[in-house]
């Protein structure tokens, strides 16, 4: 059987359902603590990634595990957002309040990526439609810290990286409700 993670990154559903065991492939982790998820999440096509990745969550993969590499510590979030993929903007955003609501931290800070809203932004973007849906979708169902220090950036937050056209006035709507506003006056930004 090929690898699982591979399979899931590549595979169709079809494809990836003919070699899958719902009893061990969604608890499999390789060394480095990535699971198949991992590489569901990373697959080019936008169904079969979406599909996968609701399969595994069905069958009991945890969205939560961070990889063990001290230099890279990274979530499926991470790897979702890290790669320039066509996007169903619906059903991924239904896949991301899936992988949050199960405890993928919209927060961690890896040391080489920073945390995973960077990946979103430089990577992920494809159109003003989608930053909006997965800001919207983050937000519902998390509690992002704008305060996070970017990796290579000389002391700039999120909040600073987020502060510009188009996202300013969702930001500061942000800011304002989770009492953050403060992080834009600190870096000297006029309000």
């Amino acid at each position: 059987m090929t690898d699982p993670k591979l399979l899931a990154s590549r595979a169709t559903l079809e494809e990836f359902l003919a070699a899958y065991d719902p009893t061990m492939i969604p608890f499999k982790t390789y060394v480095g603590g990535a699971t198949v998820l991992f590489g569901a999440v990373a697959n080019p096509d936008p169904q079969a990634r979406i599909d996968i990745a609701n399969r595994l969550l069905d069958d009991g993969a945890d969205p939560s595990i961070v990889t063990t590499d001290r230099n890279d510590r990274v979530n499926v979030l991470h790897v979702l957002w890290s790669r320039a993929h066509e996007r169903d903007i619906p059903r991924e955003g239904e896949l991301v309040a899936r992988l949050i609501d199960g405890g993928a931290d919209i927060n961690i800070r890896s040391p080489r990526f920073g945390p995973p809203l960077l990946e979103m932004i430089d990577h992920a973007v494809i159109s003003l439609e989608y930053l909006y849906a997965m800001w919207d979708v983050v937000v519902a169902h998390s509690e992002p810290d704008m305060s996070i220090v970017l990796p290579l950036a000389n002391g700039k937050t999120l909040a600073k990286r987020y502060n510009v056209k188009p996202m300013a006035d969702r930001l500061h709507a942000y800011l304002v409700e989770s009492g953050q506003l403060g992080l834009l006056a600190e870096e000297g930004e006029g309000l």
